[in-house]
């Protein structure tokens, strides 16, 4: 049927299709369907409706769409059509389905992909055809793709088919995410609506060069920046690119649909042949070329074990082969001696080695034709006539689609590749990392140490490759690359964050069992350490806060709170201690606060051991450890050590020369103890204190009359302790405390007749400054207060040993403030003595003085308290002139009194402001009012106005006083003014002012000692304070006529010490507290480990260890959880118990291999090595195992022997040579089984068949890594007196080779591991000596034989591809075998003649070295330079020569065009072409004969070149000049000379990300530049 677009309108059905009711948008949509199907409306007739397409896109984004299936598949019909697929790119539909291929079902998945193929090919370059019903016009606009951008296509060859463009890779469509996003502002997944812009590529665009070229121009002329920045992070992106045969693609393509087989026993076996072949013979960057294998493996990550096989595991191994060989390509690119300019050897279709040269010259572009032939079929060698016609323009283009289906999808059938297309689809480096770390992670919550293991080992050596190719600046990056490394990296921190916290929980589970508890813990720690130096080596510290998970974080903090962590790993615990301190701040807190605790706790066991024990360290250390011990007190409540410490005082202080800084810092240390906030510590301190002073001064030692002992208090004999006492100690009515202290004084008070005059003079000096408030104590009701009354009294026996007269007084004048009125009266009687005795007191006012103070015993107490002014305004409304002007009137004699007395009274408002002081005491203003308040009483003195002076003189003196300490020190000695100021109160009695300004003038005076006490610290003296202040206790035990600021409300000395302990007493800081007290206490974390007893009595509960704890610890600390294991193997009843212990060693041993150095008694490997573990060992590698288990339980042992060989060289060195004894040892099992191969059957055989088979393939498996790394490890070993004899470990390895007869050749992962082996062996000088069975000679001979038929099964047998990298493994280890093999019969051989030995006489060509012509052309340079390396040793003699020169004959050019051939060869690695250089030295090494007779006469001619037009011919010297002028050797030379590189590291090529430059290739476009 026809249609006609005028009969149709569409756009009701149109707008119905966006409609808010799903039931009118189905029905829309199922009209336009059944339109199409019918035939009512055509294709071309819906791709014009640039609305149809938005709709059809917005479909999605309601809450509810149904019919998704057939919504795309319209979308997939419409995009068949160019202008459809305009419009949908203009409308951001990339984007769009990109992001919304992530939330469709699965089996929508492919039909998506093929929509965004549609979207990414280019349009065919003729017009469509259409019905003639539904041909229709558009108007052509040029348009410009955001996927086309000059960072998103590298620049193209100009023969490549613009239809085979293929843009598929999900780099790029990250950036077009990006791209979209910064152009418009929207998030990918929203439907981007642009203007309608038609023709998706210029219809002239006669090449894809010519495209990109008019692309540029375009977004040159519109100004379009792409807006994506090149990653600057990347310190390796991608290797080279490498090109492969259609067999290899076959061979990669087969092995991954066994990988996704159902089966899981396939994809076992599949694994094992990826680990244990194929990653031998490809190259390993050619799995992340080509990623679907890789992404198989990651995906098979997550699948768990079914019917015993384990296929997560075996991609496990295979992944960690991969990085291990990822390893070595990446030195091998960084190798200079191995750098080819030709990067790709398989696109250049060239060697430098033909057999059909018609002359010698070097060509490198002459084919390799030995042996050609011109098949109809392909031979899967590569070398297929690649033509342009044959590779692209019958090939299909490798889509998006495909790419990424290659995974779960059958390989379809393989055609010649679009070379562009998979380059931009490769996984770069820190891409395969990166998902290695977020997909293995979830693997370590096993229960298999082993399992576990290897996932450890996997993970730390894809760190150590993301190390090589990421820089901790990838969070800084903006590019788009950097961007997706990131969100991978934090899902990677996430997922470790998480496993963290699950082995934290099960090992700590109350019903976790005890084997799995060890695991866990193992597994935590082991985690632990790779986890610190995966955040050391990409996550700044700075910036930790922004990027670590919350799981990791809250992870971090608990495992900085760990002590068997912290005491087992101290620098990998430092190194998390610094992240927490960046991402959590409370925890941190909490961290340092029990970590604070924990180290004081440390300190207490210190000081008690060392004091119960009498260690060796000195006083000043014992002081130290005691003032440390302070925080934990409250924690542990060892009272013992408080006791200790204040007897220690005791002794330190008794010596009469005693270490003056050593008794000062003992007593700052006293008073914290006797300040300490927890009432239990304080009342042992006042209680030892006491029961010291009791022993010395008590009633047993009354006869004892001034006895020495008396000097054991003078630790109490401070004034600092002495205020300490007075102070607070009796302050504490509540408790035994404040009677301990009361007890205290007065023991000391009335010691007088027990001490020595030294001590008794010396308490009295300290009580000096502590007067005022030890009389505050002062009662009749109680014996320490009439003691302290009896401080005042005078005595009959002189003032010998008495205070001193002045302080009397002014201890009388305190009790007057007493706020007992008894105590008042008690002073009034002292103090009228010394008004009575004062000098001239008769002639003073007023005449009874000594009877009035008496009658006014309350003369110092005031009705209102004055307050202390406060002023602290930093400028004067006074000037100095002001004080001078009043000065004159305050002094001037011929003033009346009055006005003296005005000015008297201006000064005292003057002087409130603090500046005005220093300019009246300049002027002797304090003398002057003291003199005018001694005229004042003056007896004589009727004067009224002189009294009248008092009050204002008073008040003047308090004001300058208050504020001037030094002022107040010096008046504070002078009795006089206290007598004046005394009787002027009494004068005036009657008057408030005066005794108010009196008394509290009198208080400014007598309370100075403790209103500028000083406390006893570590640092320097605190400055004195300036404003008069009281410590609270003296305000509150006087009653004072002021109400100064007080200070000292609790102890000056007291420590910061915690009061609530709950925040410390569970969950991890308990621990923390319960390890910081039972490590010390038993000498050390290697004691607490190994100890069984209970810790010692006295300890809180809370404070001992529980089984958990010590479980834990002995889990975690190496040497136990070592020394565990072993006793465990030792005395295993079971193989399982075996096994276990044997895997939880070898995962102890891999973790050491990640945490190399952080453990702290060295690396594991060094603890187990000084440990009996040998003889443990030794069992089991002298005894034959008799069944499978005892193949499974061997193969564990050796797994963990092979793990030493990661350790440091010395412990190799003694692994290495105890082993080798015990393999050469004559009937060594391990020596037996090396030769049976595997295939061998027990007798006695338990189980399947294929069980027993299976372990013992996995016995022979691990005997051979075993060996490999023995044997490696021998090469590199130093030339010693004492050198292992290999001769009877080759032989072992020969037998291995012989029972590979052509049947069994296939059995390539025992070939592969046993030439990989015999490497090694043959690698070190006179490795034949030693042979039981036959003589060196018959050995290599043998030898020979068999490494020459491989070379002969495995490459020139197939046909001579020397393009497949199929068999390369084996060829490589046998081609450098055979070079080992040469050197060692050029030194062993008795028959000069034996390189006739390495013709190859079983040809039908006659005797030749067809074996080893196809080694110097073959793809791997390693081959190549071993191939000419055995030249180069049969070339070392005449015999040599002469046979090397005869089983060339067959090449042209001989074995010197070859030689020259590839010295000259530029595009040559540098290796390859020293061994040429070295054959042609050789070949040259005996005399040439210059003539023709010379020629005849000698058995050596050297090069014969004949000339083909004249049939000239030239021999020996004559020849070898032809040659060389010939290819103009000097001129190449001279070249070679220049381009000298003297680094020993090379920077390798990468292929970048923005930019790419086009090599041109038969093949098709190789893209590679040199990378950063």
């Amino acid at each position: 049927m026809g249609s006609n677009k005028d009969d149709i309108n569409l756009t009701p059905l149109l707008n119905k299709l966006g409609h808010d009711l799903e039931e009118i948008r189905v029905r829309s949509l199922l009209n336009i369907l059944s339109k199409l199907e019918h035939g009512v409306v055509c294709e071309a007739d819906l791709v014009q409706q640039r609305p149809l397409l938005i709709r059809l896109l917005e479909w999605f984004n309601f809450h509810s769409c149904p019919l998704q299936e057939e919504v795309l598949g319209l979308i997939h019909r419409l995009a068949q059509h160019s202008s459809a697929v305009e419009i949908l790119v203009s409308l951001g539909a990339v984007a769009f389905l990109s992001q919304l291929r992530k939330d469709v079902p699965t089996e929508l998945q492919p039909i998506t992909d093929k929509i965004l193929n549609q979207l990414l090919m280019l349009p065919p370059s003729g017009p469509e055809e259409h019905s003639r019903e539904c041909i229709y016009q558009h108007r052509i606009t040029k348009f410009t793709s955001p996927l086309l951008t000059e960072s998103a296509i590298p620049a193209m060859q100009e023969d490549t088919d613009p239809k085979q463009l293929t843009a598929a890779s999900d780099s790029l469509m990250s950036q077009q995410n990006s791209s979209l996003t910064s152009q418009t502002g929207q998030h990918p997944g929203q439907l981007l609506y642009m203007e309608p812009k038609v023709g998706y590529f210029r219809r002239d665009s006669g090449s894809t060069a010519t495209l990109i070229a008019n692309l540029e121009q375009e977004q040159e002329e519109q100004g379009v920046a792409t807006g994506l920045p090149a990653p600057t992070c990347l310190k390796f992106s991608t290797f080279p690119w490498l090109a492969l045969t259609p067999t290899d693609r076959h061979v990669l393509a087969a092995t991954n649909r066994s990988l996704n087989s159902g089966n899981p026993q396939l994809v076992t076996s599949s694994c094992e042949f990826l680990s244990n072949v194929v990653f031998y013979d490809f190259p390993a960057e050619t799995f992340l070329q080509r990623p679907a294998i890789v992404k198989t493996l990651v995906s098979l990550l997550k699948v768990t074990a079914d019917g015993g096989h384990d296929p997560s595991q075996g991609a496990v191994l295979c992944l960690r082969n991969l990085c291990v060989h990822l390893q070595t390509r990446l030195a091998f690119y960084q190798d200079p001696a191995l750098y080819c300019p030709r990067q790709d050897y398989l696109s250049q279709a060239s060697s430098t080695v033909s057999t059909e040269m018609s002359s010698p010259t070097p060509q490198s572009d002459s084919q390799l034709s030995a042996l050609e032939e011109t098949p109809d079929r392909p031979r899967g060698d590569g070398r297929d006539r690649n033509t342009p016609s044959s590779t692209s323009s019958t090939s299909r283009s490798l889509t998006a689609s495909s790419v990424r289906s290659v995974v779960t999808d059958p390989m379809e059938e393989l055609e010649p590749e679009d070379m562009l297309a998979l380059q931009f689809s490769q996984l770069s480096l820190p891409q395969f990392c990166t998902a290695l770390l977020t997909n293995g992670m979830a693997l370590l919550k096993s229960h298999d140490p082993a399992a576990v293991a290897q996932v450890l080992d996997l993970l730390q050596k894809a760190a150590w490759l993301m190390e090589e190719a990421l820089t901790p600046q990838v969070w800084e990056d903006q590019s788009t690359v950097a961007a997706e490394l990131v969100e991978e990296l934090i899902e990677a921190l996430d997922n470790t964050g998480e496993v963290l916290h699950f082995h934290n929980l099960q090992s700590r589970g109350p019903r976790t069992p005890d084997n799995e508890i060890t695991h866990h813990r193992m597994v935590y720690m082991a985690l632990a350490v790779l986890t610190t130096h995966l955040l050391q080596a990409f996550v700044p510290l700075e910036k930790a806060a922004d990027i670590l998970p919350e799981s990791l974080a809250s992870a971090l903090a608990l495992l900085a709170m760990d002590p068997s962590f912290q005491t087992t790993r101290p620098a990998a615990h430092e190194a998390v201690v610094a992240y927490v301190e960046q991402t959590s701040e409370d925890d941190y807190q909490l961290y340092s606060h029990a970590l604070h605790v924990c180290t004081s706790m440390d300190c207490s066991v210190q000081f008690v051991k060392e004091h119960n024990f009498e260690g060796g360290r000195s006083l000043q250390d014992m002081v130290e450890l005691a003032e440390g011990a302070l925080s934990s007190l409250p924690y542990h409540q060892h009272l013992a050590l408080v006791s200790q410490f204040v007897r220690l005082c005791s002794d330190m202080c008794k010596p009469v020369h005693a270490n003056p800084q050593l008794v000062q810092d003992c007593t700052r240390v006293l008073l914290k103890f006797l300040a300490h906030p927890e009432e239990k510590v304080r009342h042992t301190a006042y209680q030892t204190c006491l029961n010291i002073v009791k022993e010395v001064l008590g009633i047993s030692r009354a006869a004892e009359t001034a006895s020495l002992s008396c000097r054991s208090v003078l630790f109490l004999v401070d004034p600092h302790v002495l205020y300490q006492l007075c102070c607070f100690g009796l302050a504490e009515n509540k408790t035994k405390v404040g009677e301990m202290a009361a007890e205290l004084l007065l023991y000391l008070l009335q010691g007088r007749l027990i001490m020595t005059a030294a001590v008794w003079n010396k308490l009295m000096d300290a009580l000096l400054p502590v007067l005022p408030v030890l009389q505050g104590c002062a009662s009749v009701e109680t014996k320490l207060g009439r003691c302290i009354v009896g401080l005042l009294h005078p005595s009959s026996e002189g003032e010998a040993g008495r205070l001193p007269k002045l302080e009397r007084l002014r201890g009388g004048l305190r009790l007057l403030m007493s706020r007992e009125s008894s105590m008042r009266e008690e002073a009034a009687a002292l103090v009228s003595q010394y008004l009575a005795l004062e000098s001239g007191g008769a002639q003073l006012l007023p005449k009874d003085a000594e009877q009035a103070i008496l009658k006014a015993q309350d003369i110092l107490i005031v009705r209102q308290q004055q307050q202390q002014p406060g002023r602290e305004s930093q400028s004067s409304i006074f000037q100095p002139e002001d004080v001078l002007k009043l000065w004159d009137l305050y002094t001037s004699p011929t003033v009346e009194g009055v006005v003296r007395r005005s000015a008297a009274q201006q000064f005292t408002t003057i002087l409130a402001d603090k500046l005005m002081h220093e300019t009246f005491r300049r002027q002797s203003g304090v003398d002057v009012t003291v003199n005018y308040l001694k005229q004042a009483i003056q007896g004589d003195n009727q004067e009224l106005e002189k009294r009248n002076l008092v009050p204002p003189c008073l008040c003047i003196l308090r004001l300058l006083v208050q504020e001037d300490p030094s002022l107040r020190h010096a008046l504070m000695q002078e009795m006089s003014l206290y007598l004046t100021v005394l009787r002027c109160a009494l004068q005036s009695s009657y008057d408030d002012r005066t005794c108010t300004e009196a008394a509290g003038l009198l208080t400014l005076l007598l309370f100075d000692e403790v209103a500028s006490i000083q406390t006893l610290s570590k640092d320097s003296e605190q400055p004195p304070t300036e404003h008069f202040s009281l410590p609270l206790n003296v305000v509150t035990r006087y009653r004072l006529p002021l109400q100064p600021p007080t200070h000292h409300h609790i102890s000056p000395h007291q420590p910061e010490c915690d009061t609530d302990t709950g925040q410390l007493q569970e969950g991890p800081p308990a621990e923390m507290l319960r390890m910081a007290w039972n490590v010390p206490w038993e000498g050390g974390v290697d004691q607490l480990a190994a100890a069984e007893q209970e810790t010692a009595e006295g300890v809180p509960p809370s404070l001992v260890l529980t089984s958990r704890d010590k479980l834990l610890l002995k889990a975690t600390h190496v040497k136990t959880a070592l020394q565990f294991n072993i006793q465990e193997i030792e005395g295993a009843p079971s193989h399982y118990v075996a096994k276990l212990a044997l895997m939880r060693l070898g995962l102890l041993l891999t973790s050491d291999v990640m945490g190399s150095g952080t453990a702290s008694s060295g690396s594991i490997a060094e603890v187990l090595f000084n440990l009996d573990w040998k003889n443990v060992f030794k069992r089991f590698l002298e005894v034959m195992p008799a069944n499978g288990e005892d193949d499974l339980l061997l193969s564990e042992v050796l797994k963990v022997l092979l793990l030493f060989f990661k350790s440091k060289e010395s412990i190799r060195d003694s692994v290495s040579s105890w082993l080798l004894d015990l393999v050469l040892t004559r009937g060594s099992p391990l020596l037996w089984l090396l030769s049976q191969g595997d295939n061998k059957e027990h007798e006695n055989m338990v189980g399947t068949k294929a069980q027993v088979l299976t372990a013992h393939r996995t016995l022979q498996k691990q005997l051979m890594a075993l060996l490999s790394a023995l044997c490696s490890h021998l090469v590199h070993r130093e030339q010693g007196a004492a050198q292992p004899t290999l001769g009877d470990l080759a032989q072992g390895f020969l037998q291995r080779l012989h029972l590979a007869d052509p049947s069994h050749f296939y059995d390539l992962a025992s070939l592969e591991s046993t030439l990989h082996c015999l490497i090694h062996v043959t690698a070190r000088p006179d490795w034949s000596t030693g042979i039981s069975t036959s003589n060196r000679e018959t050995l290599c001979q043998e030898l020979l034989e068999t490494l020459r038929e491989v070379v002969l099964s495995f490459h020139v047998g197939r046909g001579s591809t020397t393009r497949s990298y199929m068999g390369k493994g084996v060829i490589k280890n046998a081609s450098i075998s055979l070079k080992h093999l040469a050197l060692e019969m050029a030194h062993v051989s008795t028959n000069k003649d034996w390189p006739s030995l390495w013709l190859n006489t079983k040809s039908e060509e006659g005797a030749g070295l067809d074996w080893l012509v196809p080694l110097w052309a073959y793809r791997d340079p390693e081959v190549r330079a071993a191939g000419l390396g055995i030249a180069v040793l049969l070339s070392g003699s005449e015999e040599g020569r002469i046979a090397l020169t005869t089983g060339c004959q067959q090449v042209t050019g001989g074995i010197w065009g070859t030689s020259i051939s590839v010295l000259l060869d530029h595009t040559e690695c540098s290796l390859v072409r020293q061994q040429a250089a070295a054959v042609l030295v050789n070949l040259t090494a005996q005399t040439l004969p210059t003539t023709p007779a010379q020629a005849n006469d000698s058995a050596w001619q050297g090069p014969s070149v004949t000339d083909e037009d004249t049939g000239f011919t030239l021999v020996g010297l004559p020849a070898l000049l032809a040659l060389l002028h010939h290819c103009q050797f000097y001129t190449h030379v001279s070249f070679m000379l220049e381009n000298y590189y003297p680094h020993n590291v090379i920077q390798p090529v990468s292929v970048a990300y923005r930019q790419a430059t086009e090599s041109q290739s038969d093949t098709g476009g190789t893209t590679s530049t040199s990378g950063g």
